[in-house]
């Protein structure tokens, strides 16, 4: 096995072990333990500790997937998560969404709470595994704000496939 030096002490040799649990605190969540896929190094002279994941970029993906699946809405380091998972800069994402820098922070720092448009916005992106242009949340609100009423919805089977036409936003009929 290759001797690896530590860049630490200098005098001491990193010892490699595979722990079976490692608490992965450095994606900015409290709550994620790895089970395997860890090579754990530490320096046998000054206890010095640095740690290799396998595949985190596959790790980061799966977590950002369990995240936009979770019932009901995100945190703040959920959020921040994804934020960074989608690899917006908090000032860029504040463009992205006409917001300032500062309200990204303070979704992100819990001070105030994240819109439930952003929350959805952001699980979409994430879902859909791109940034989805220049949304302005202001009308998003707006939208969910004033939700239109939903009139009869005319579902139809065509091959086996269900589909619902874009004109099902009417007005509320009065014969149901």
């Amino acid at each position: 096995m290759k001797k690896i030096p530590c860049s630490n002490c200098r005098g001491g040799q990193f010892v490699v072990s595979h722990p079976k649990y490692y608490h992965y605190t450095d994606s900015g969540l409290d709550n994620v333990y790895l089970l395997g896929g860890v090579e754990l190094y530490t320096c046998d002279a000054c206890g010095q500790a640095s740690y290799s994941i396998y595949d985190i970029e596959g790790l980061h993906r799966e977590l950002a997937l369990i995240l936009i699946q979770k019932l009901g809405p995100l945190n703040s380091k959920e959020f921040r998560y994804l934020r960074s998972y989608l690899e917006f800069s908090a000032k860029d994402f504040s463009a992205e969404i006409d917001k300032t820098p500062k309200t990204i922070s303070e979704w992100e720092t819990g001070k105030s709470p994240i819109p439930g448009v952003v929350d959805h916005l952001i699980r979409r992106m994430v879902a859909t595994n791109k940034k989805m242009g220049n949304y302005q949340v202001r009308e998003l609100s707006e939208k969910l704000d004033n939700p239109k009423k939903i009139g009869r919805i005319e579902a139809s089977m065509k091959a086996k496939v269900w589909t619902v036409p874009n004109t099902y936003l009417r007005q509320s009929h009065s014969h149901y």
